[in-house]
């Protein structure tokens, strides 16, 4: 499982034209979804929602805070402080125990 994710609504569109050009694979399956940087309750939910639409595994309990992704890789994204705490909320919320965050400017 591939999950891009960006908060501008152009960009998730522009992410999933992109996903249709790559080969095809059976083991992989590439999503796009709008999702905002944010430490609140709300982006908690955000969070929550993408893990429950790409959660494969009905072993998962959903009503813990355990994440679902092993990695997460984000480019060009510490340039506004402004978002920091959004950011790392979102990545420590995404990720698995255990999972690494890449994190590349």
């Amino acid at each position: 499982q591939l999950v891009l994710t960006d908060g501008h609504p152009n960009c998730v569109e522009n992410n999933r034209a992109c996903s249709t050009l790559m080969p095809k694979r059976e083991d992989v399956n590439i999503d796009s979804q709008l999702l905002l940087w944010d430490s609140s309750a709300k982006g908690a939910e955000e969070c929550q929602r993408i893990i429950k639409e790409c959660d494969k595994q009905p072993s998962l309990d959903q009503s813990s805070d355990e994440g679902l992704f092993h990695i997460c890789l984000a480019s060009d994204c510490v340039h506004f402080q402004e978002f920091h705490c959004g950011l790392f909320a979102t990545i420590a919320r995404t990720l698995t125990v255990g999972g690494v965050a890449l994190l590349c400017q």
